[in-house]
């Protein structure tokens, strides 16, 4: 069903690709810096107010500031907002300038610092804001949350655009989710689950929704009939060409399908029992429970895999032991932790695998500018 399609909307914007080295000097190759061989579980914050990339390595100390920062002129970083993390390391990054209205996809090489030119990237060509960001590690499908409404473009709602195209990622969208059936209602947080459904969390629709995009079935082969041995037939005497009575019919041009999707989601997950007011950031853990940030509700609920309707969370992080005063993100890594980021504590939360209620994180990260988006490696 994703299949490459052009469209207007979105304009090749790709840095010069450049070589990678083995060195720790930023000031190599072009400006392409490579850290410290950063190991597993190393934690990564989109900085807005800085145009950076915080790094966060295991070892860094609860109450510590980044160790190492992605930023400069070179990145072409301009509000950083989400961060997906590919299966290569390598981090995809959403920028939204709120002055410009210019909104872009930054592609940074996994163990980059400092300086350092983008491997990849895209821009938007019509000012709306982008969001949230997600990898489909089993296709390759790029699930990127914009919004294209009101104030910024009229005419064009909110929506979900999915590219799809090389290791993680295209130049113009295969797939736009959009349109009344969707309920799509300012998207922010987006996550591709095992079974590559697409979660999507409503910052101004109070719900979270899942997608599932149909997958063509495969039309059967028809049992081969033999082929009658044909009788001699005697050959015919032509006939005189007949003059065509009237214009020759204008051909019909083959239709170009849509890339616009008005696709109801399969799960929605809304009403009072679940709490949830602004949901922004959203992940899932190996036992494939939903964790959904919300910034109005200042609050992290967890709901269970098959959750849909007006049901209640089976955990909620919240209280004033938390730290909570606006979280935008949430990532859970492969040992249960929870990571929540929060512009306006300024500061990363981590939380034992399994918190629930008003409890105190286990750590802390903070950071000069405003975190927004975390990633978290594998």
């Amino acid at each position: 069903m994703l299949r490459r399609l052009s469209l207007g909307l979105v304009g090749l914007s790709l840095a010069a690709a450049v070589a990678a080295c083995n060195s720790n000097d930023t000031t190599l190759n072009g400006g392409l810096g490579i850290g410290p061989n950063f190991p597993s579980l190393t934690l990564y914050a989109a900085n807005s107010s800085q145009n950076a990339v915080s790094i966060y390595p295991p070892a860094t100390a609860s109450g510590s500031g980044p160790a190492f920062q992605i930023g400069g002129s070179n990145t072409t970083l301009d509000g950083p907002q989400y961060i997906a993390v590919d299966s290569t390391n390598d981090l995809w990054i959403t920028n939204y300038d709120a002055g410009t209205s210019a909104s872009s996809v930054v592609e940074i090489k996994a163990l980059a610092t400092g300086n350092v030119f983008p491997f990849g990237g895209f821009t938007f060509s019509q000012m709306g804001r982008v969001r949230g960001i997600a990898i489909d590690a089993g296709s390759g499908a790029t699930a990127v949350a914009t919004v294209f409404a009101g104030t910024t473009l009229p005419g064009l709602p909110s929506q979900v655009q999915v590219y799809v195209g090389g290791s993680a990622g295209g130049t113009s969208p295969s797939l736009i989710l959009s349109g009344p059936s969707t309920g799509l209602n300012v998207p922010s947080g987006v996550l591709y689950d095992k079974n590559d459904a697409l979660w999507v969390t409503n910052l101004q629709g109070a719900s979270v929704e899942k997608f599932v995009f149909p997958t063509p079935s495969p039309t059967p082969s028809g049992s081969p009939s033999p082929t009658p041995t044909a009788s001699p037939t005697p050959t015919p005497t032509p006939s005189p060409t007949a003059t065509p009575i009237g214009p020759t019919p204008t051909p019909v041009p083959t239709a170009t399908p849509s890339i616009y999707t008005d696709l109801a989601p399969a799960t929605v997950i809304s009403g009072a029992s679940t709490g949830l007011v602004n949901p922004t950031g959203i992940a899932m853990d190996a036992a494939l429970d939903i964790y959904v940030s919300d910034a109005g509700a200042k609050s992290v609920f967890v709901f269970a895999p098959a959750a849909t309707g007006n049901v209640a969370p089976i955990r909620t992080i919240a209280g004033a032991l938390t730290g909570f005063v606006s979280p935008s993100d949430v990532k859970v890594d492969k040992n249960g932790l929870i990571y929540v980021a929060d512009p306006g504590a300024g500061k990363i939360f981590v939380f034992a695998a399994n918190a629930s209620g008003n409890v105190a994180p286990t750590a802390t990260y903070t950071s000069p500018g405003t975190l927004v988006g975390i990633g978290i490696t594998s």
